[in-house]
């Protein structure tokens, strides 16, 4: 019997599909699904996808389709559908960073689009509209560095959403000033010859530096010089919010000699010839130099020293050149003479007197008028007389000014008094400072170095963490900062800032940093300054300086000044430096202001003394250990003089032993558990070793806010060792022993 059997396609299904339940626009899916029959399954697309399986909007449903159409052993399996929900694309909206001069209204800001999918751009991605983007500076702000935040604006788009915004930076910089330097030509006169400044705009805090040129040795310095000589002049702004500088030469003439007047020599009476020679003057044969004798023809005949208009001398035919013999004559005091008359004058129409070399009466013949009631001869006598003209004076050679003292005279009748010498602040708090006029008021300066903030960087400037490096130093400034000195604002910028130059430093703090003991300070100038890529820039204000002193922004690393600015009547300043990290040294760094603070309100009592107050010592107390602080107390004497008391004060904070101690102990307490066999298994190594490590970084952070970094490789060093203790081999058969004691 046969039997005929019809085979039948058997039935298949398909599993659930794997598939995200959502998909960004511009995302190719990759679905899966699985066929009870092993076949291939195929997938197919639709609505907000395309048929290769990617997301064509931001919006939408994409449906995906699993199908098996089956063979000769599998009928088609029933469609498997899913939905994927298509999601906006994210992009992040940058501000750009923008420039300015101070005082010069706010750019156009901008802003960058990123992120977009497909190889699309801000062009063809559908994205429209622009950010809003603003800052918090104005026209008036310092130079600095400012946030430029953005808002969505009227950015919109279909498949793309704003969901990140980032800040940019708007860098203002010192604005250009004009610097004019005149009267550059002046005359010495014994006061200091200084030159007249003017800004444009007006009004701004310049620094003026006077350096010798020529021969000339002066300087550098800010004060003008006195003396004749030319010298070199450089002027430049010190301003936080503008910049400028100019030179010229400054030329201080010696003064021109003043010449005595010589007076013009005087014609004597002209004389009519007549056939007999002019009589000629003979003088006495021993002639004395204190007096001359003037012989007169009688007792009441009064000899007259000027002559009539028009004299004439008419001799009678036997002339005499001597006084008559009659009458007796009348010695008259005449001063005492250096010259004789001339012996020889020759008759002319015109005789001229030659200048005499001395001030001393000439002696020249005039004619002498005889009285009608005389009876002597009517002999003209040749006299000897002083003559009424004034005698001509020898012009002097032209000297020198007198060299300019170098110490000024004082201004009261009594000489100024001072004294210093070293203390320390408790021995200052126990001293009577006195020799003061009872009564008055005195100044207290205190000069000295504050630590504003501290960082640390590592071996190699590349691998800085910008933004943990000034979050450090920021929060340093904050645990550090003060009434009087601050920082406002700390960053790190990838490009040098618009001013570089170098600081000025006034000659006259040179000595102040070396009481101080920053020895070798120096002004920080680099070349090739465009090639640093890592910045650091610090913005700090201080206030209660002396006005119209020098204050100055110090990293310490040799140490280097990077700002220095005039403290305004207000005692207030602002100083930006910027120096870049690849300069610096790996390890420790400090910031410090130096200057110097001032003090009042200190009264003299009624014994002429005075006592420094509590408070003018804890500003002493806030300056760095390790350095010198130097007080200054000025204020008049008794006798009227100035009395300048000055007391040089060594910090020496006390060194916190005690942290390396802890550490140390630390260390012992290891080796003793190591020797009794306590620390033979690993666990136990490491657990020791571990609060070894805690120990150590607690004890460096403690001396880290104490303004100790030098604990920090002190600490390194024992913890080194430590480690070594715990972790050192030992012999076979103390382990065995520290086995069975365990």
């Amino acid at each position: 019997m046969t039997r005929t059997v019809t085979a039948r396609k058997a039935d298949q299904s398909i599993g659930a599909i794997s598939a995200p339940g959502s998909a960004s626009y511009g995302t190719t899916l990759s679905p899966t699904a699985t066929a009870s029959s092993g076949l291939i399954v195929t997938f197919t697309a639709s609505g907000a996808c395309s048929a290769g399986l990617a997301i064509t909007s931001g919006t939408g449903t994409c449906t995906i389709t699993a199908s098996q159409s089956g063979d000769a052993n599998y009928n088609a399996a029933p469609d498997v559908s899913t939905a994927v929900t298509a999601t906006l694309v994210p992009l992040t909206v940058t501000a750009d960073d923008q420039t300015r001069q101070y005082g010069a209204a706010e750019p156009t800001f901008t802003a960058t689009v990123s992120g977009f999918v497909n190889g699309e751009t801000l062009g063809t991605s559908g994205v429209s509209g622009s950010a809003s983007c603003s800052t918090t500076a104005t026209s008036a702000s310092d130079p600095g560095a400012f946030a430029i935040s953005c808002t969505l604006g009227t950015l919109s788009a279909t498949n793309y959403d704003f969901t990140t915004l980032v800040d940019g930076t708007l860098t203002v910089t010192e604005a250009p000033a004009t610097v004019t330097l005149t009267d550059l030509s002046q005359t010495y006169d014994g006061t200091p010859r200084a030159v007249t400044v003017t800004t444009g705009p007006s009004g701004l805090v310049v620094t003026v530096t006077y350096t010798g040129t020529g021969g000339t040795t002066y300087g550098p310095s800010a004060t003008a010089p006195t003396a004749a000589g030319s010298y070199s002049v450089t002027a430049t702004i010190s301003d936080l919010d503008y910049t400028g500088s100019s030179s010229g030469t400054l030329v201080v003439s010696a003064p021109a000699p003043s010449p005595t007047p010589t007076p013009a020599p005087t014609a004597t009476p002209t004389a009519t010839p007549t056939p007999t020679p002019l009589p000629t003057a003979t003088p006495s044969p021993t002639p004395t130099p204190t007096a001359s004798p003037t012989a007169t023809p009688s007792p009441t005949a009064a000899p007259t020293a000027t002559p009539s208009p028009t004299p004439s001398l008419t001799p009678s035919p036997t002339p005499s050149t001597t006084a008559a013999p009659t009458p007796s004559p009348t010695p008259q005091p005449t001063p005492t003479p250096t010259a004789t008359p001339s012996q020889s004058p020759t008759p002319s129409s015109s005789a001229t007197m030659a200048p005499i070399q001395t001030d001393a009466p000439v002696l020249t013949p005039v004619a002498t008028a005889q009285p009608a009631s005389s009876t002597a001869a009517p002999t003209p006598t040749a006299t000897l007389a002083p003559t009424s003209e004034p005698a001509p004076v020898v012009k002097a050679e032209p000297t020198a000014p007198p060299a300019p003292s170098a110490i000024a005279p004082s201004a009261t009748s009594a000489p100024d008094s001072s004294s210093s010498a070293s203390t320390t602040v408790s021995g200052l708090a126990g001293e009577s400072l006195a020799g003061f006029s009872p009564g008055s008021s005195v100044t207290v300066r205190v000069s000295g170095s504050r630590t504003i903030a501290q960082f640390v960087l590592p071996r190699t400037v590349g691998t800085i963490d910008t933004a943990a490096l000034v979050a450090s130093l920021q929060d340093s400034a904050a645990r550090q900062t003060l009434a009087y000195a601050q920082v406002e604002m700390a960053f790190v910028s990838a490009a040098a800032p618009a001013n570089t130059d170098v600081p000025i430093i006034d000659p006259a703090d040179l000595r102040r940093f070396a009481e101080e003991e920053l020895d070798g300070v120096e002004p920080f100038a680099v070349s090739g300054a465009s090639a640093m890529r890592t910045w650091l820039v610090v913005n700090v204000s201080v206030e209660q300086y002396v006005p119209g002193s020098r204050v100055y922004l110090v990293i310490t690393s040799d140490p280097l000044i990077i700002d220095s600015a005039i403290v305004s009547n207000d005692g207030t300043a602002r100083l930006s430096g910027a120096v870049p990290l690849e300069v610096l040294g790996e390890g420790a760094h400090r910031l410090r202001v130096v200057g110097s603070r001032q003090l009042s309100g200190i009264v003299v009592n009624a014994q002429g003394e005075i006592h420094v107050p509590d408070t003018a010592l804890r500003e002493v107390e806030t300056f760095d250990h390790g350095t010198t602080a130097v007080v200054e107390i000025t204020g008049v004497q008794r006798s009227g003089g100035v009395r300048t008391i000055v007391r040089y004060i060594p910090l020496r904070g006390e060194y916190p032993w005690w942290l390396l101690i802890a550490v140390l102990i630390g260390d012992l307490g290891a080796g003793l558990l190591r020797k009794r066999g306590h620390l033979v298994f690993a666990r136990r190594r490491w657990l020791a070793l571990a609060s070894l490590t805690l120990a150590a970084v607690s004890a460096s952070w403690l001396g880290w806010l104490a303004l100790w970094p030098e604990v920090v490789p002190g600490c390194a060093l024992l913890l080194i060792l430590g480690a070594f203790v715990i972790m050192r081999s030992r012999s076979t058969a103390q382990p065995a022993l520290a086995t069975y004691r365990y």
